[in-house]
């Protein structure tokens, strides 16, 4: 990928540039499907309940998703950029998922572009840094498996945006040398707003002081006692004014959580701690994250993995590993790519990303054991496995010896990722990924009143189209049904809001009618295509 200046290589930036422009204007035309598509991928249902809060906030009743009880079930600062949208679209709810798509759209591509910028920072080379930039923007913007959690309306691509936008300013702090104590104040602000992004965030903090520990005992370590304790003093004040800036801008929401719900961790997160109990399953995801990382923009569906493992990234890795161990020549280039990343990147810089990385990996893998999040939640390894793929088959075009095969080869390859990519993306075009819940939605239309009540777990979507009709069962977004499981009398609780309708799958709707006392109370009157059970009230105000 060297002589930038060639017009083969010219051609090579225009191709990428192109493939940028196509997928950018596939993700606008996604703004003037149907209002019923709005409610599908890339929205899932999760993505709803963040959308009902931004709709009470836009009318001014704060974090709620009835208009009355208060919730802290949402990461906060995704809900503020939304409530914007629903202010604008003056009720129109699908006016408003438009109008949130275009952010979600403004974000992902602030997203590549951070994190190309964080690459490019990283790179000691002058000759090929556009034709790198242009590269590594195309393979994270043009990228089906990270649009799917880029552009599903949650925090996500926010959270990353803001990550790396940290990572930045951090490394730019650092490269001054002369301290700049109120700049490492504008670093902890903008790490509050990180942390509001989605509370995980924290361990970004973490990383961050545990790398300026580190770089400040090598810096100073060695120096005579008086100069030590003077770099020591700069240090620790360098980390006081950053955990300031944080806990300002930050400490509203703990405090908020602390006074109204009594921990500062949201209930979202504490009725999802634990769903899967298989700890087993849970380390296998993480391993898929990292396996489906290695070949950006592929993702192994469910039903094709083997074992529940992601087996395309796996028999790519077993195969670059079987060239290694029996081509001395393939050694050879190897140790010769190795020597030229060292010699081309700058690898301290991403030191505190890597922190990070393990850190969400360690957490959601043996502390958060729900497996079907693992994708989203570690995003921040698939970004970064796709930016080290980046470094290496750059470096690896760079070593002079390096057979022209090869670096036709690793064109071809990209062009062909970036073209699997635009076809899976044109699915959205056509629901091919249709919301779980819609055959729901279409018999609350068809079949419940008015003034009825219904009781439900997955309340994402519902919820926002019925925000008056539907209450959460699962915890999620509804404090008091989160106390009520989390005490064992989640029967007690439903007993009490006498529900004219219960709507679930049997897996949840075990957790209340295990009590004989009100399973007597429903009868089965139906059941969805999406196998979800529509339970009535025989008597009281649903009563037959």
């Amino acid at each position: 990928m060297s002589e930038l200046r060639s017009g083969r290589s010219g051609r090579y930036v225009l191709l990428l540039k192109g493939f940028i422009l196509v997928m950018l204007l596939l993700q606008v035309g996604l703004l003037f499907r149907s209002d019923r598509a709005f409610l599908s991928q890339p929205y899932f249902e999760d993505t709803f309940y963040a959308m009902t809060v931004a709709r009470w906030l836009a009318e001014g009743q704060g974090f709620t998703v009835d208009g009355v009880h208060p919730t802290n079930g949402v990461q906060p600062l995704i809900c503020l950029l939304y409530a914007p949208s629903f202010m604008l679209s003056g009720g129109d709810l699908y006016l408003g998922l438009r109008f949130t798509m275009l952010l979600q759209i403004v974000l992902y591509t602030l997203v590549a572009w951070l994190a190309t910028r964080f690459l490019v920072s990283m790179f000691r080379g002058e000759a090929d840094r556009q034709l790198l930039f242009w590269l590594a923007f195309a393979l994270i913007f043009v990228n089906y498996a990270l649009s799917v959690q880029f552009l599903n309306g949650l925090e996500t691509s926010l959270v990353v945006g803001l990550t790396f936008l940290s990572l930045l300013q951090f490394n730019r702090l650092e490269e001054r040398k002369e301290g700049g104590l109120a700049g490492y104040l504008g670093l902890g602000a903008l790490l509050g707003l990180t942390i509001l992004a989605r509370v995980d965030a924290i361990i970004l903090l973490i990383a961050l002081v545990l790398w300026k520990l580190y770089v400040g005992h090598k810096q100073y370590g060695d120096l005579k006692p008086k100069e030590r304790l003077q770099g020591g003093l700069r240090t620790l004040g360098a980390l006081f004014m950053m955990g300031t800036g944080a806990l300002i801008v930050s400490g509203p929401w703990w405090l908020y959580n602390v006074i109204m719900f009594g921990n500062p961790v949201p209930i979202s997160g504490l009725s999802q701690q634990g769903l899967n109990p298989d700890q087993f399953l849970q380390v296998i995801e993480t391993i898929n994250v990292a396996l489906e990382a290695i070949i950006p923009g592929v993702v192994t569906p469910s039903p094709w993995r083997l074992l529940g493992i992601a087996w395309v990234g796996l028999a790519l890795l077993l195969l670059i590993s079987a060239i290694l161990l029996f081509s001395e020549s393939a050694q050879s280039v190897a140790r010769l790519t190795y020597t030229k990343v060292k010699h081309d990147w700058n690898l301290r810089k991403p030191a505190p990303l890597a922190i990070t990385m393990l850190g969400l990996a360690l957490f959601y893998t043996f502390f958060f054991r729900a497996p079907h999040f693992q994708a989203r939640y570690l995003i921040l390894m698939t970004l970064t496995i796709l930016l080290v793929v980046v470094m290496v088959v750059v470096s690896a075009n760079r070593v002079p010896s390096m057979s022209t095969l090869f670096k036709k080869g690793s064109r071809l390859v990209v062009v062909l990722i970036l073209s699997f990519s635009l076809f899976f993306f044109l699915r959205h075009y056509v629901n091919a990924y249709g919301n779980m819940m819609m055959s729901t939605v279409d018999w609350i239309d068809e079949n419940a009143g008015q003034d009825e009540r219904i009781g439900i777990f997955q309340s994402g979507t519902i919820g926002f189209l019925y925000p008056e009709k539907a209450i959460n069962l699962d915890g999620k977004v509804n404090p008091e049904a989160f106390h009520a499981y989390k005490n064992q009398r989640l029967p007690r609780y439903v007993d009490s809001m006498d529900f004219d309708y219960i709507i679930d799958w049997k897996f949840y709707t075990d957790r209340i009618f295990y009590d004989s006392t009100l399973s007597t109370q429903y009868r089965l009157v139906d059941t969805l295509t999406n196998h979800m059970g529509v339970w009535k009230k025989i008597d009281g105000r649903g009563g037959e």
